[in-house]
């Protein structure tokens, strides 16, 4: 279990930008630092270099990369495939940030839904969805092949915007 380590998060002292080529490679080591299948390094290459519509964030900070996350524009939802934060930085509001930039990102942009996968055990991440006012939606039996564990689907509709 992550904890926050006592750092403490200003947004105004980290840099969050769109994701480019030059980034991948660190996204790799982060995805393979925390994820047990995690994706090669050439997905996310793939998907930010697409012609298909993409929200791709990155957040540095002291050290380098401290988080990331990725989604999908399909018709008018997002799907967010990606997020991960340095585990020694979770719970700090890294991932808060990353996911309110895709909720304006998503707003602005006129999309109806924004919808994602989540372990049944990572109760950290469904909170903070929650706290987002993502809502359980259904599950996906046996989504995460390794592990055999279950995914649940959260959503969140974009006309009850805040």
């Amino acid at each position: 279990m992550a904890v926050n380590y006592g750092r403490d998060f200003d947004k105004n002292n980290f840099e969050f930008r769109p994701m480019m080529p030059k980034d991948v490679e660190r996204v790799g080591c982060l995805e393979r630092k925390v994820f047990t299948r995690p994706w090669p390094e050439r997905a996310f290459l793939n998907d930010i270099l697409s012609d298909r519509p993409v929200f791709y964030r990155v957040c540095y900070g002291e050290g380098g990369l401290i988080g990331y996350l990725g989604a999908h524009i399909e018709d008018e939802k997002m799907h967010i495939v990606n997020m991960a934060v340095e585990p020694s930085w979770q719970r700090c509001g890294i991932g808060g940030e990353l996911l309110k930039r895709a909720l304006d990102f998503a707003q602005k942009n006129s999309i109806a839904e924004i919808y994602l996968e989540v372990r049944r055990s990572n109760q950290a991440a469904i909170s903070l969805y929650k706290k987002y006012g993502f809502e359980e939606d259904s599950i996906r039996r046996n989504y995460y092949v390794r592990s055999g564990e279950d995914a649940i689907i959260m959503v969140k509709g974009m006309t009850d915007n805040e």
